[in-house]
């Protein structure tokens, strides 16, 4: 009569020779396959209106970009002449210049700043949260969002901010 050996108590270690997944050991490549499917499925959604909401646009602008268009006349291939034109216009090339640097400075400038507010922040005392919460959620609002609300701001026609308040107070056309 031979003798089998049971497990401990408490062991949940598989003897090496046990196999799995038919036949064979999961390896970590395996095991993440294997739960990749969900995965994708999950993120489908966000993969979806990425593409609908910056891919497509970014992708169509490219292409318009080597085409004449003028007003509602059917547009002509222009090819690289769009983007000639614009290298040999000084005031492009000074815009250009300019959103360069201040990108730079005020990337340079805002992050430097907020990394002496966090240095600070973690010299301070626990009490002291509320005004780190307030300091750092000013640096959390994302300067795109910004830009946006300035552009509603000034937006040249009656449609802007600033020229409804204007034309409210009779400053205005």
């Amino acid at each position: 009569m031979s003798q089998v050996a049971l497990p401990s108590r408490g062991s949940d270690q598989r003897n090496s020779s046990e196999v799995k997944g038919g036949g064979r050991e999961l390896t970590p490549l395996r095991r993440w396959l294997a739960d990749a499917p969900a995965a994708y499925l999950l993120l489908l959604p966000v993969l979806v209106l990425f593409a609908l909401s910056v891919v497509y646009p970014l992708i169509q602008t490219i292409v318009l970009s080597f085409w004449d268009i003028k007003g509602l006349g059917k547009p002509k291939f222009y090819g690289l002449g769009n983007f000639i034109t614009l290298a040999q216009d000084a005031n492009f090339r000074q815009a250009v210049t300019t959103t360069l640097l201040w990108t730079v400075f005020t990337t340079a400038f805002s992050v430097s700043l907020g990394w002496i507010f966090a240095l600070l922040c973690s010299l301070a005392p626990r009490q002291t949260l509320v005004p780190r919460v307030m300091i750092f959620a000013a640096f959390g609002v994302s300067e795109a969002v910004t830009g946006y609300i300035w552009l509603g701001i000034y937006r040249g026609n009656a449609t802007g901010a600033l020229n409804a308040l204007l034309t409210g107070i009779g400053l205005g056309d």
